[in-house]
């Protein structure tokens, strides 16, 4: 596929020729061969023996014995029973579905019998004993699993909602339900309801895809197969109890119970519970998402809780006691135990005990430190020291903050549409988990909040003027963005090329226009041993959405971060494409600062005013080409489905593609494997796109440091012309053209002998 004899187990992808478009073919090749690998895994481990590393682990799944007898809960399942819920077979997480196709009865049913059969976790029962509660797997599966429906109204909806949601019972097993639903004049639902004790939110993308998966293997008249499950729910409870045996009990139960609120009120029950709901506005939600917390260098979840505690803390009362959520699925705690096919309830539930200040950046950073403290091991520990036999504390919040993140359904759109509708998942007798549970989600672009109260505890304009509030609070910090000016270094930017050695300062290889630090791969080989190389790549391949707002502000982000690992000069600068500009303005700052740069090396530098067009986002041939790559990974796309793609680009900055994209996506029939590649390939033209778009206007630096150039020869003439622009401002040390195109130039043997041979004789 490279046109290279000799590779071997430690030839590196990108030394050998390879680049994004051909990560796409390889990514190809090996999804037909049915294996997993994904454009993210050849970036990050691009070294052959990596590679093969990663599909073994992938492959290798062993069908695990499930145990007959008894065993123990989850701490989130014990905290269920604790609670001593009036009816507690009904409590239950569901889904109602509007379906875009008719579906056959028999094999939806079928269906749903495989996906429970093939997960333990739904075929889970419970019972109380001398030990307490503990669970146990049957093999008895319901014969109703699916209730097949025809009702006339939305009255007679609501009834059969109630009635499945009432349906399920945790002492038998039967812990899974779906009722397939026809009404006059509306599309049919498919609505799925599952016992919470069962399921969790990570879960249920894991049930839509088998669900769908075996409806579409028995629709074409296939024998059912499933990916394995990686992990039973057992194994994770007994990893678990062996992570628990490594704590010090002491030190977490005193630590935990400091968290507690003294508030020992009864509990509500579901049925005093009203909601309030508010939401921000999308381009507001897009400033947080984009700006905002990249500024202030914290995540999404801290910015909303610091606002909470602004919003229900004061001077009077200045401690908030919150209990907070996690996906409970953690690598500090489970180890090498895959859980990525392990359906369950595994969420993590911990107290936390938060302090408000008059200081907006203090209460900011005090926040955060907390939250820090508390999700070492994604607050797991909580849970795991009220699970220990000899621990007998109680932990109380007045408040509970869920943040469920950003919803995107482009897993499984292509049938169905979700709704809102489907009952009552709880009993109006059981208990709320506190007085008031706030829910965030940010979905379609847009970050909204469920208020859920009692009303026995709290007024309905109490609770409003509290959701407002919030609002008002957190639409200041967007505020504060143009305020915070001060960038600081960011080490997550470096990306080691090859290994520390001698004595010599490193040399620092900054990214080109495609963000990435992969084409320094054949220089850093050949380099090894005798140069350190260091990369520098984009901060929006570490921060999910993050698009920098300038090349200054980019250009400052990695003075800062060189300064902080090379205090003084010499510094040698290497840069590629955009990096040679980027490198210039590094260079101007450091000797601003009286410091010695070294070495400039420029490979085919950007110099403005000689943009290659067809490069341009509105050139038809670089829309043309993303679509091409994406036909790679989506199957051949149809004119009509490239048209709508490429038009909801067109409408939007490259910044806002990523979720345009995702709601393209979501209109196409294809497994969440392959749209996640797709998202990752047009992630990587939105950041190229958009550094594209901040060169407009944009000038090169002048530094004192004569600059070292090498041009690509191709296409001809262009050499001379970016040699002169660069040459208008800055005076030129030497000066090359090598028989290369602008993206082979980094990997150029001529090139790379001539910057062994200069960087090895300083």
């Amino acid at each position: 596929m490279l046109g290279v004899e000799l590779v071997g187990r430690e030839s590196n992808f990108f030394a050998l020729g390879g680049d994004s478009i051909l990560a796409l073919q390889l990514v190809s090749h090996v999804r037909q061969a049915g294996l997993l690998l994904t454009p993210k895994d050849i970036f990050e481990q691009p070294v052959l023996k990596q590679l093969a590393a990663l599909l073994q682990e992938i492959t290798e799944q062993k069908a695990q014995l499930l145990p007959t007898s008894e065993f123990a809960l989850m701490p989130i399942q014990q905290h269920f029973f604790s609670q001593q819920p009036a009816e507690p077979s009904h409590w239950n997480q569901h889904v109602c579905v509007e379906l875009k196709q008719d579906m056959n009865v028999d094999a939806l049913a079928k269906s749903l019998h495989s996906v429970v059969a093939h997960h333990p976790a739904l075929r889970l029962k419970f019972s109380h004993g001398n030990k307490g509660w503990v669970q146990q797997y049957t093999d008895v599966i319901s014969s109703d699993l699916l209730w097949n429906c025809k009702i006339d109204d939305d009255a007679e909806f609501s009834v059969l909602a109630l009635e499945l949601q009432q349906s399920l019972n945790i002492y038998k097993g039967d812990l899974l339900r779906a009722a397939l639903i026809k009404q006059p004049q509306k599309a049919d639902r498919l609505l799925l309801v599952i016992h919470h004790l069962a399921i969790d939110g990570f879960s249920w993308r894991i049930l839509f895809d088998d669900l769908w998966s075996a409806y579409q293997q028995l629709s074409t008249m296939q024998e059912i197969q499933l990916p394995a499950v990686s992990a039973n729910y057992n194994q994770v409870i007994e990893q678990l109890n062996i992570w628990t045996r490594t704590l010090d009990m002491q030190q977490q139960r005193e630590y935990w119970f400091a968290q507690g609120s003294s508030s020992s009120l009864p509990l509500p029950i579901y049925k005093n519970r009203r909601t309030v709901s508010v939401k921000l506005g999308i381009e507001d939600t897009q400033i947080l998402l984009r700006k905002t917390v990249g500024q202030l260098n914290v995540p999404t979840p801290n910015l909303l809780i610091t606002s909470l505690v602004q919003t229900l803390a004061s001077v009077d009362k200045p401690d908030l006691h919150l209990y907070l959520e996690g996906h409970g699925r953690e690598e500090s705690v489970f180890g090498a135990l895959d859980l990525s096919r392990t359906m369950g309830w595994m969420t993590s539930l911990y107290p936390i005990k938060l302090s408000w200040s008059a200081y907006a950046e203090t209460c900011l950073e005090s926040i955060t430190q907390r939250l820090n403290e508390a999700q070492q091991d994604g607050g797991i520990g909580y849970g795991a020291v009220m699970s220990y036999e000899s621990s007998k504390i109680s932990v109380n919040a007045d408040i509970t903050f869920n943040y469920l993140g950003q919803y995107v359904d482009n897993g499984f759109s292509h049938w169905c549409k979700p709704i809102v509708a489907g009952g009552p998942p709880q009993s109006d007798l059981n208990p709320m988990l506190t007085p008031l549970v706030i829910n965030a989600q940010i979905t379609e672009g847009q970050l909204s909040l469920d208020w859920e109260y009692a009303h026995t505890h709290h007024t309905e304009n109490e609770v409003t003027q509290w959701a407002n509030d919030f609002v008002v609070n957190l639409q200041k910090w967007l505020g504060r963005i143009g305020n915070n000016t001060e960038i600081k270094a960011d080490l997550r930017l470096l990306e080691p090329l090859n290994q520390p050695c001698g004595t010599e300062p490193a040399i620092f290889c900054i990214h080109p226009v495609t963000g990435r630090t992969t084409g320094y791969q054949l220089l850093a080989e050949r380099l090894a041993g005798k140069r350190h190389l260091i990369g520098i790549q984009s901060r929006s391949f570490i921060d999910d959405g993050w698009f920098d707002a300038s090349l200054s502000a980019m250009a400052e982000s990695y003075y800062q971060t060189i300064k902080s690992v090379q205090n003084e000069g010499p510094y040698y600068l290497l840069g590629w494409s955009l990096g040679g500009a980027l490198c210039l303005e590094v260079a101007a700052k450091l000797e601003a600062n009286k410091q010695d740069v070294a070495f400039i090396g420029l490979l085919d530098c950007y110099v403005p005013g000689f943009e290659v067009a067809d490069d341009q986002w509105d050139s038809p041939k670089a829309q043309q080409k993303l679509m091409e790559h994406l036909s790679l990974l989506l199957s051949p796309l149809s004119q009509y489905q490239s048209q709508q793609c490429l038009k909801l680009l067109n409408e939007s900055s490259p910044e806002l593609w990523p979720s345009q994209f995702d709601m393209w996506l979501s209109t196409m029939p294809v497994s969440r494997h392959m749209a996640e590649n797709a998202q990752q390939v047009l992630f990587s033209w939105a950041i190229e796109q958009h550094m594209r778009a901040i060169c407009a206007g944009y000038q090169l630096a002048s530094v004192d440091r004569k600059v070292e150039s090498w041009w690509a020869a191709n296409p001809e003439g262009r050499a001379q012309q970016l040699s002169s622009g660069l040459e208008s401002i800055n005076s030129l040390e030497s000066k090359k053209i090598v028989n290369s195109d602008h993206l082979g130039i980094v990997r150029n043997e001529g090139v790379i002998s001539d910057l062994t041979v200069r960087l090895l004789n300083q």
